[in-house]
């Protein structure tokens, strides 16, 4: 079938694609800093790409976010995933053995989900420090092999 191009869409297209969103605000300068933090809070919420017209830059928060929290990861953020992953895994180990019918159970699916996303946390740092320490040796080198 062929495909006509309305205005809109194309007619044959399969899957409803997301809306475009522009939104354009001017701030005034007394009150920028508030109002900034009003406008990247809302475009995390609705993961929204943010362009800064006076210094010619593109953000995207989620990603920043994102940047900012495997850059404070280190030594702490470890601890503090062992700490939670061991404790949940403890609870689900000890909810097992307790067997309240349904109190158990839904211990052992909170601490089960502890355990994993902290292994999950330890598996995602370490792949990001892992590419992280490659891209640097390949710069150090030169950018070749």
């Amino acid at each position: 079938m062929p495909c006509r191009v309305p205005a809109r869409r194309p007619s044959c297209s399969r899957e409803d694609e997301p809306p475009a969103r522009l939104v354009a605000i001017r701030l005034p300068k007394s009150a920028v800093e508030e109002v900034l933090e009003s406008v990247f809070g809302l475009a995390t919420k609705y993961d929204l790409i943010v362009f800064d017209r006076q210094r010619q830059r593109i953000h995207d928060p989620l990603q920043e976010m994102a940047d900012y929290a495997t850059a404070t990861f280190g030594r702490r953020g470890a601890i503090q995933a062992a700490v939670a992953g061991s404790a949940g895994t403890g609870i689900a180990i000890l909810a097992w053995y307790v067997r309240i019918p349904i109190v158990s159970w839904i211990l052992v699916a909170i601490g089960g989900f502890m355990g994993i996303m902290a292994v999950y946390t330890f598996i995602h740092e370490g792949r990001r420090t892992f590419l992280r320490y490659r891209e640097e040796r390949v710069r150090a080198r030169g950018g070749g092999r």
